[in-house]
């Protein structure tokens, strides 16, 4: 299997919190946990322009360091304020999109787990 970012390892966390109970989430394996982030990353490349700039740049997506959002509002000409209302928009819309997928891929992965006991 490919090697995720933990950018994208930890963005994809983010929005599985907002879904799914917290114990949920800390019994994902690896494996598990980067099929998810697939979702996720199929669902970021949708996004606005500036929200995908953003997120990517926030948790350092595709390579980057991840950056503060003083650096993030420098390099989009805004303030931090408008850098971290931007982030919270994206994340909602993103979970928003994705929570069918994720809800439908869980589902799976404890199917998986049931059968296998």
């Amino acid at each position: 299997m490919k090697e995720k970012s933990q950018g994208l390892l930890d963005l994809t966390k983010v929005i599985l919190a907002r879904i799914f109970s917290e114990d949920k989430c800390n019994q994902l394996t690896d494996e598990q946990l980067e099929i998810l982030s697939d979702i996720v990353l199929h669902h970021l490349i949708k996004l606005e322009t500036r929200q995908r700039t953003v997120l990517t740049k926030r948790y350092g997506i595709g390579g980057g360091d991840s950056e503060t959002f003083i650096t993030i509002g420098d390099s989009l000409g805004v303030t931090r304020e408008r850098v971290r209302q931007i982030e919270l928009k994206a994340i909602y819309r993103l979970e928003r999109a994705a929570r069918p997928y994720l809800i439908k891929a869980m589902f799976n992965i404890e199917s998986e787990e049931a059968s296998t006991k």
